[in-house]
């Protein structure tokens, strides 16, 4: 989402939101490796156009990947990328941010910033043939802040609302409830196994990351602090517990459990100019990195 509240910029007309949003693209590598992602080949830069394209997905088989984009109707929609080139998800009214899909199911998930300036999660039936899905329901409509969010598995799912600092929420989709569990969050979420890893921000203005169960218990041998490298506020964690993060166009890693920095790559060599959002995808040989030009 936004690096800034939707609450003040909502205020602003569409013209001058658009001047203040970044400008962006998202690249797509192979990589290759196991103990870490090791090399970056084949490069592609799926968006390659001026304007704000951001927040990259990838499906559970790895065909798709999803992301949110400004174009011509005004609003944020959903975009999709496969080998058959770039596709429109959602042609809508309103804006969608952060689409993912809930763990073994059809349902895509977004942040919809509604018509009154209410930010909620809704779920799309993606079963349908029609290019303009229809909303099929809000998640957690108690929750009018939404402004970043994972699914840890089918059940479970953790909200940053706002107004900042975020507090973090866990929502239950069986009964519909959710229990709050920590304050002054970050935007970025990662899952290792069944542990729940996001950000958090200290006095000092570090972001720093953590863990949880599905139940809100904090496990210090699972997930100890680690502090992301200056500047940063993004991550992303692979299937071995290898936790990515990048600054500037170097991008490092650490394992979940120890917290010490290696540089795997500089991607100035690419032409990449700053990157923030990370995705990897859920077999590991793909990478999506936003570039902020």
């Amino acid at each position: 989402m936004k690096k800034f509240l939707f609450f003040y910029i909502l205020l602003l007309p569409f013209s001058e939101l658009i001047a203040q949003m970044p400008e962006t693209d998202i690249w797509v590598f192979d990589t290759y490796g196991e103990a870490a992602l090791g090399t970056f080949t084949n490069g592609k830069n799926i968006t390659n156009r001026p304007g704000y394209d951001n927040q990259p997905w990838f499906s559970s088989d790895e065909e798709n990947i999803f992301w949110t984009s400004v174009r011509d109707s005004g609003e944020t929609d959903i975009y999709c990328h496969n080998s058959n080139g770039t596709s429109r998800v959602t042609s809508t009214n309103v804006s969608e941010y952060s689409p993912m899909f809930i763990p073994g199911t059809h349902f895509m998930t977004a942040v919809v910033v509604e018509q009154d300036s209410t930010q909620r999660l809704w779920s799309y039936d993606e079963t349908k043939a029609d290019v303009v899905h229809p909303k099929t329901e809000i998640l957690f409509p108690d929750l009018k802040g939404v402004a970043y969010y994972r699914w840890l598995d089918a059940n479970t799912v953790f909200i940053a609302d706002l107004p900042e600092p975020m507090t973090l929420y866990i929502g239950y989709l069986n009964s519909g409830k959710t229990i709050k569990v920590d304050e002054s969050i970050g935007r970025s979420f990662g899952v290792y196994g069944d542990i729940m890893f996001y950000t958090k921000t200290d006095t000092s203005g570090n972001c720093w990351v953590t863990g949880l169960t599905n139940t809100g218990v904090h496990n210090d041998s699972l997930a100890p602090a680690i502090i992301l490298p200056k500047g940063s506020q993004d991550f992303a964690i692979d299937k071995n517990g290898r936790i990515f993060s990048a600054q500037g166009t170097k991008l490092y890693s650490t394992m979940f459990n120890s917290g010490v920095w290696k540089l795997e790559h500089d991607f100035a060599t690419n032409g990449l100019h700053k990157i923030t959002r990370i995705a990897i995808s859920p077999y590991g040989d793909l990478i999506a990195l936003t570039d902020n030009l």
